[in-house]
Formats: structure tokens, C-alpha cells, sequence
């Protein structure tokens, strides 16, 4: 069973989407390792939203924030799962983590890490291949 664990995936410093058929091929040369892998996860390293619509949370560091379109850029790599247990999933308080968490799910992304409750950001995912299971949590 092969695992690929990728870090800090974050559109945040891009000032404008350059269009999905940009982001596939500015993607392809790191898809081909990552279909390699079983199971493929990746850490979103920010809200998915706009600034107009929430507020930023105070705090040091950059608050980071893409819109939704971005997501094209995580297509080619084919996730199994996205992490979203890190120091930037609230940037953008409640209202930022919980329209994420709808638009991951709206385009088909399983995510760990954050969730409505704790329950389900507790809730690991459950890697499965030839009578193998392997559990993985995403925990900050």
C-alpha cells in the first residue's frame, strides 16, 4: 500500500486564477508522482472563500484565503483526502471554515482535520487495500 503525503497546499500568494486548463498543467509534472500512490493526501493551507464575504480573525501571520476556483488546481493530483488541521483553516473565523467545508464537499472532496463538530474533525480517514486498513487523523 503506498501513501503520498503532500504539504501545505495554498493559492493564497496567486493574485488571479489563471483558468482551470493553467492550473491542470501547471500541476502535471507533480500528478504523475502522486499516481503513483494508493492514497494521496494533501494539507489545504487555507480558507476557501472571499474576503468580502468573511472577516479576518486577529492574529500574527498572514491570513490566507483563495476562492473556490483554486480548487482546480488540486484536480490533477486526485486527493484521497484533504487535511485541514492546521494553523490557517480559521483565518477567517467560523463563517471561513464552514463554507470550505461545504464547498469540499459540494465538489467531492473528503477532508480530516476540521469538521461542523468535533466529532467529525476527529473523524480519521480509512485507508483500505488488499485487507489492509490504515487509519489516519489529522490533529493541530
Amino acid at each position: 500500500m503506498k501513501f503520498l503525503f503532500g504539504s501545505d497546499i495554498c493559492f493564497h500568494y496567486i493574485s488571479e486564477f489563471p483558468g482551470k486548463e493553467a492550473a491542470e498543467q501547471a500541476m502535471s509534472p507533480v500528478a504523475a508522482c502522486f499516481a503513483q500512490a494508493d492514497f494521496r493526501m494533501v494539507n489545504l493551507e487555507t480558507v476557501l472563500g472571499t474576503r468580502e464575504e468573511h472577516s479576518p480573525i486577529f492574529k500574527c501571520g498572514p491570513n490566507l484565503i483563495s476562492t473556490g476556483d483554486f480548487l482546480s488546481y488540486l484536480a490533477p493530483l486526485n486527493p484521497s483526502v484533504l487535511g485541514l488541521a492546521n494553523n490557517h483553516t480559521g483565518d477567517f473565523g467560523e463563517s471561513g471554515v464552514y463554507e470550505t467545508l461545504a464547498l469540499l464537499s459540494r465538489e467531492g472532496y473528503r477532508f480530516i482535520g476540521a469538521g461542523k463538530d468535533l466529532a467529525e474533525a476527529y473523524r480519521p480517514f480509512i485507508a483500505e487495500k488488499d485487507g489492509i486498513r490504515v487509519g489516519v487523523i489529522a490533529v493541530c
